[in-house]
């Protein structure tokens, strides 16, 4: 061969630049590089760090530009790891096995403090805050303000509401609702206490198939004589919570 005919046929072993479909044991490749195994049970594509010690990574990069990551990477401490940004996993599964989503969006608050409510009344309960232990708002998709929590992707989301209250005679209800609708509720219902001021603690618990940007809040519905219905966080004490998260 001239040496122009090589040049469009060889490759060169210092780094080269190669047109169409590559096949490895694949004499139709359909993809630009189609790797097929030789039988059914060896390793089709190996990713290996020059030095297996601790602290090093074997990365496979599946898309990357500046501020833009898509890769996959054996940590030898940290086991395997999925990214969809470029500094922070975004699924990880360590030496042992076990699974966690760092940034799967999730909300642990209380009550800030006490809601008075008058007789036969229906209100969104606002106001939270989340200084309180392990108390979160991951990804901040909850409102502490307005006390909505607004999904992010469609999917299905678990959430828990448990409210302390007091009444005296009536009927008192919890609600979490989808986009503050009633017929878009699951509730729980106390009716009745004895006498006096007691204090009870109402809970329901909630699996909704949402929307993204959907919102949950909770909701509650007050006949009691008394004129109060929520108890709030007491010398750091939360009396009333909501949480949720993202289940998938």
């Amino acid at each position: 061969y001239t040496k122009s005919a090589s040049d469009t046929r060889y490759v060169n072993a210092t780094g080269d630049n190669m047109t169409g479909n590559l096949g490895i044991n694949n004499a139709s490749p359909d993809f630009p590089l189609h790797i097929k195994g030789t039988t059914n049970t060896n390793a089709i594509l190996g990713v290996e760090s020059a030095n297996w010690t601790g602290g090093a990574t074997a990365e496979l990069r599946l898309a990357y530009t500046a501020g833009y990551n898509r890769s996959i990477k054996g940590h030898h401490d940290n086991g395997l790891q999925f990214f969809t940004n470029p500094t922070n996993p975004s699924l990880q599964i360590n030496n042992s096995g076990y699974v966690t989503t760092p940034n799967q969006p999730s909300f642990l608050v209380n009550l800030s403090s006490s809601k008075n409510i008058s007789g036969s009344a229906t209100i969104e309960i606002t106001g939270y805050d989340i200084s309180n232990g392990n108390y979160h708002n991951t990804g901040s998709h909850f409102n502490l303000t307005n006390g909505r929590f607004t999904a992010p992707v469609a999917g299905k989301y678990k959430f828990d509401a448990n409210l302390m209250h007091g009444i005296t005679t009536g009927d008192f209800q919890l609600h979490i609702r989808v986009n503050g609708s009633s017929s878009a509720a699951v509730k729980a219902n106390d009716m009745n206490a004895t006498s006096g001021n007691t204090w009870q603690q109402t809970s329901v618990t909630a699996l909704f198939n949402l929307a993204a940007n959907d919102y949950v809040s909770m909701f509650v519905f007050n006949s009691a004589t008394m004129s109060y219905a929520a108890y709030g966080n007491n010398s750091g004490h939360p009396f009333t919570t909501f949480n949720g998260y993202l289940i998938g």
